[in-house]
C-alpha cells in the first residue's frame, strides 16, 4: 500500500491539518487491515537523512511467501563483503566457518566442514585417499609454500600425463642422483615474468662457487635464433666477443667483424665477383677522405668526386662529342597512377633550428598526371618551397609545369622593369613597364568562352565566341585612370568621382546587349539606335546627364527632382512646359460693366454676314468708364505681380486710347468690400480701319491689393482714362491677356 499522509507544518492551516489527519487514519487502517504494500517498504534508519533502506518486490507471477524463522539473526545478501569482521558477512575461506549452507530441495540446511572434508585438520583427507576426478584439479594457498615431499625411502617425484590417450612420463626428479632432472620431451622452454630475459647458469664443481650463464637475446633483437653445437672435430670451445683464442686457417662464412684495419686495399677474388654487403646485410656508414673518388664502370668513365667543404661532383670523364652526364632518378614501380610521386629532389638545412628549420625546405617532384601504360607517361614537375611547412611532395605547389607545357604559378610572376614576355618570333609580345603598365604588341586572344580571372575569381571575365564580354563583378581602375588603344591611349577616362569620359563614339554591333551575369540583356541597342533597358535606370544622387558640350544638360537631385539646363527641352519633338510665365485670356463676354461709371453692356457688332462678329464692351470718349472680372489663379501661380495686354478696335484714325487695370484679392471668410490696388495704364494707337484688331504692348507690373494666397479670388477693374488719350470715339474692348508667373509644374 502507499502512504498518503504527510507532515504538518506550523504554517499549515487548520483545514490542512484536518485533511492530513484523515489521510493518516486511512493509512493506519490500511496497515492494520492487511499489511499490504504496493511494491516496496522503506526504512529510514537511526539517522533521519536522505539515505534509506528499501525492500523491493519483483512483480510476482503467482502468490509468493517468505517465512522468517523463530530465531534472532542477520540477513545474508549477495552484497555482503568477503570479510569476517562484520556480522552476517560471507567468506571464501573454509577455515572461517563452522558450518556451510547447502540447498536441499529448496530448503537451506547447514553441515559441518568436517563432514564436507574441507578446511583445517578437522577436515584433512589423506593423500593416498585421493582418487581420479572428472575435472581439473587446482591446488592453491593464500599464504606459505606448497611443498611436495616424497618421504619414503629412495622415492622420486614423478610427473605423468597423457597425450592422445597414451600415458607419458615427461619429467622425473631423481632423488638418488642428487636431484637430477630428466625430461623425456627433448625441449626446454624457459619463459620469464617479463622483468629479464631467460637464462641458464652452469656452476663449477667446487661448491657451486662460479657459474657460466647462458642468456637469451633481449626483446630489442626482435628475432628468434638457433645456436647449434658442433658434432665433429672433437671437443672444443665456443668463441665469444671477448675471446682471445687464435683462429687459424678457418673459412668464415658470412662473418661479422666489428672493426678491421686494412693496410692497403680490399680486393675481390675476381673482377666483378664480390659485393659489399647483401640484400639483408647492409653497410651502415662509408667514410671517404677529402677529394675522394667513387668510380663507376669497367673503364671508370663516370666519377663521383668529393669537393672539400662544398659537396659532390658527378663527372663523365669522356671528352668526345655528345657524351653528356645523365643523372636518372628511376622508380621501379610498375603501377603508376595519377597523382603518384615518381621521384623527388629535396633540399633541407640542418636540424638545429627547430621543427620548421629541420624539415624539407624546397623540392622538385615528378608526379604522374595519369595512369602509365605502354603508350602513356604524362608527368608534371611540381616545385615546392617551405613556408612554415615541409616542402615535400605533399606540400602546396608553388609552381607546376604540366606535361602539356602549361606553367602554373601559385603567386605573382615578376620580371625586371620594362621586361618583356614573348615567343620565338615575337620576343617582346608583352612589355611590362616599371609602373606596371602592360603593353601588348598585338591582339589578345582567348579561346571561345575563355575566361580571365584571379586565384579567388577564376572566371572574373568571360569572352564568348560571339565576342560578348561578361564580368562577374565590378571593374576598378585608379582615379583618373584611362583605357585605350595604341592610337588612342586615353579613349576612356574614369574620374575619381566616377564620371566616364569617352573621347569618341561607343559602337556596338546591331542589336548588341550590355548586362550582368543575372541579366545579360539588361541594356539592348537596336540597329536603329533605340536603347532598351529591361529594368530601372538608377544614377547617383545629384547626378547629371549631358553631352560633351553640355555636360549638365539634365540634373537629377537626390530627391528625384529633374532640372533641364535648356529651355528648349522637348519630348517627342514638343517643347517641355516648364515653370515660368503663363497667360490667361479674359474675353469681354467674361466681364461685367461696373455699377458706377460702367461701360456699355456687352455688344455684338456684325462685320459681314458669315464672318466673325465682334463681341465687345464700348468705353465712351467723354468720361472714364469701367468694367470688372474675377480670376481664381491656379496653385502653381507664384502669388506675385501680373501684367496685361488689351485687344481692342477703334475709329478710322491714328489717334489712340489708354486703358488701366487694377486688382484686389481676398480669401475665405474675408470681405469683398475692399479697395482696388494701384491701376497701371497702357496706351495704344489706332491704325485706321474701324474693324481692325489692335493689340497693346504688355503693361508694367500690376500689384494686386490684399495678401495674395492660394485659393484667393482676385477681382480686376479695367477702365478708359480719357484724360490721357485722344481718340474721338468709343474704344471697343474684345478682351485682355493676363500674364502671371508659376513656380510649380502643376497644382498637385
Amino acid at each position: 500500500m502507499a502512504i498518503e499522509s504527510s507532515a504538518i507544518l506550523p504554517s499549515d492551516s487548520l483545514e490542512e491539518f484536518r485533511v492530513q489527519f484523515n489521510l493518516l487514519i486511512t493509512d493506519v487502517d490500511g496497515i492494520a487491515g492487511g499489511n499490504t504494500f504496493v511494491s516496496s517498504i522503506i526504512f529510514e534508519g537511526a539517522t533521519a537523512d536522505t539515505n534509506e533502506t528499501t525492500i523491493l518486490a519483483t512483480d510476482p507471477t503467482a502468490d509468493r511467501t517468505l517465512t522468517l524463522p523463530d530465531v534472532s539473526g542477520t540477513f545474508i545478501t549477495t552484497g555482503n563483503v568477503d570479510a569476517i569482521s562484520a556480522a552476517g558477512t560471507t567468506t571464501t575461506s573454509a577455515a572461517d566457518a563452522d558450518h556451510v549452507l547447502v540447498n536441499d530441495g529448496g530448503v537451506l540446511k547447514k553441515i559441518t566442514r568436517a563432514n564436507l572434508g574441507i578446511g583445517g585438520t578437522a577436515g584433512a583427507v589423506a593423500a593416498d585417499d585421493l582418487t581420479a576426478g572428472d575435472a581439473a584439479v587446482t591446488i592453491a594457498t593464500t599464504a606459505g609454500n606448497i611443498t611436495f615431499d616424497a618421504q619414503g625411502s629412495n622415492t622420486d617425484i614423478i610427473f605423468k600425463g597423457t597425450d592422445g590417450g597414451a600415458d607419458i612420463t615427461p619429467m622425473t626428479l631423481d632423488m638418488s642422483a642428487g636431484g637430477d632432472l630428466f625430461l623425456t620431451g627433448g625441449l626446454i622452454d624457459l619463459k620469464n615474468d617479463g622483468s629479464a630475459v631467460s637464462q641458464i647458469k652452469f656452476y663449477c664443481e667446487s661448491s657451486n662457487a662460479h657459474a657460466q650463464t647462458l642468456i637469451g637475446a633481449p626483446h630489442s633483437e626482435t628475432a628468434s635464433n638457433t645456436l647449434t653445437l658442433p658434432s665433429t672435430g672433437g671437443s672444443s670451445k665456443l668463441l665469444s666477443a671477448t675471446s682471445t683464442a687464435t683462429v687459424t686457417n678457418k673459412t668464415l662464412t658470412s662473418p661479422v667483424i666489428n672493426t678491421a684495419t686494412v693496410g692497403t686495399s680490399i680486393t675481390p677474388a675476381s673482377d666483378d665477383g664480390a659485393t659489399l654487403g647483401t640484400a639483408n646485410l647492409n653497410w651502415s656508414d662509408l667514410f671517404i677522405a677529402d677529394a675522394g673518388l667513387i668510380k663507376f664502370g669497367d673503364d671508370q668513365d663516370v666519377t663521383l668526386t668529393h669537393v672539400h667543404n662544398v659537396g659532390l661532383t658527378l663527372t663523365h670523364v669522356a671528352t668526345g662529342d655528345n657524351t653528356p652526364i645523365v643523372l636518372q632518378l628511376k622508380s621501379e614501380e610498375d603501377a603508376i597512377v595519377a597523382s603518384e610521386v615518381i621521384a623527388s629532389l629535396e633540399f633541407a638545412a640542418g636540424d638545429t633550428d627547430g621543427t620548421d628549420g629541420a624539415t624539407v625546405a624546397a623540392g622538385i617532384h615528378a608526379i604522374a598526371e595519369g595512369t602509365f601504360t605502354g603508350s602513356a607517361n604524362a608527368t608534371k614537375l611540381v616545385f615546392t618551397t617551405g613556408v612554415s611547412e615541409t616542402a615535400a611532395a605533399s606540400a602546396t605547389a608553388k609552381m607546376t609545369l604540366s606535361s602539356a607545357g602549361l606553367l602554373t604559378i601559385a603567386d605573382d610572376f615578376m620580371i625586371k622593369d620594362g621586361g618583356t614576355i614573348g615567343v620565338a618570333s615575337t620576343n617582346d609580345a608583352i612589355t611590362i613597364s616599371s609602373a606596371g603598365i602592360v603593353t601588348f604588341k598585338d591582339d589578345i586572344l582567348v579561346k571561345d568562352d575563355g575566361t580571365i580571372g584571379s586565384a579567388s575569381a577564376a572566371t572574373a571575365m568571360t569572352i564568348s565566341s560571339a565576342g560578348i564580354v561578361t564580368f562577374v563583378d565590378d571593374i576598378l581602375i585608379k582615379n583618373g585612370g584611362t583605357i585605350g588603344s595604341a592610337s588612342a591611349a586615353t579613349a576612356i577616362t574614369i574620374a575619381s568621382t566616377g564620371i566616364v569620359t569617352f573621347v569618341d563614339d561607343i559602337i556596338l554591333k546591331d542589336a548588341a546587349t550590355i548586362g550582368v551575369t543575372s541579366s545579360t540583356g539588361a541594356i539592348s541597342i537596336a540597329s536603329t539606335g533605340i536603347v532598351t533597358l529591361v529594368d530601372d535606370l538608377l544614377l547617383k544622387d545629384a547626378c547629371t546627364i549631358g553631352t560633351a558640350t553640355t555636360a549638365g544638360a539634365i540634373a537629377i537631385a537626390a530627391d528625384g527632382t529633374v532640372d533641364l539646363d535648356t529651355a528648349g527641352a522637348t519630348v517627342a519633338s514638343a517643347v517641355i512646359k516648364t515653370v515660368g510665365k503663363e497667360s490667361i485670356w479674359v474675353p469681354s463676354s467674361a466681364m461685367q460693366p461696373t455699377t458706377t461709371n460702367g461701360c456699355s453692356t456687352l455688344t455684338t457688332v456684325e462685320t459681314t454676314s458669315g464672318r466673325p462678329d465682334m463681341v465687345v464692351l464700348d468705353f465712351d470718349k467723354d468720361s472714364d468708364e469701367f468694367a470688372q472680372f474675377s480670376v481664381a489663379f491656379p496653385k502653381s501661380y507664384n502669388l506675385g505681380t501680373v501684367t496685361f495686354q488689351y485687344f481692342w478696335s477703334g475709329l478710322a484714325a491714328t489717334t489712340g486710347v489708354e486703358l488701366t487695370l487694377a486688382g484686389v484679392a481676398m480669401n475665405d471668410n474675408e470681405t469683398i468690400d475692399v479697395a482696388y490696388g494701384t491701376a497701371v495704364a497702357v496706351a495704344d494707337a489706332a491704325q485706321g480701319a474701324v474693324e481692325e484688331l489692335l493689340v497693346s504692348a504688355e503693361s508694367g507690373a500690376v500689384t494686386i491689393a490684399g495678401t495674395m494666397a492660394d485659393n484667393d479670388l482676385a477681382y480686376f477693374r479695367i477702365g478708359r482714362d480719357v484724360s490721357e488719350d485722344n481718340m474721338a470715339g468709343d474704344c471697343r474692348l474684345h478682351g485682355i491677356k493676363l500674364h502671371f508667373t508659376t513656380d510649380a509644374a502643376n497644382d498637385g
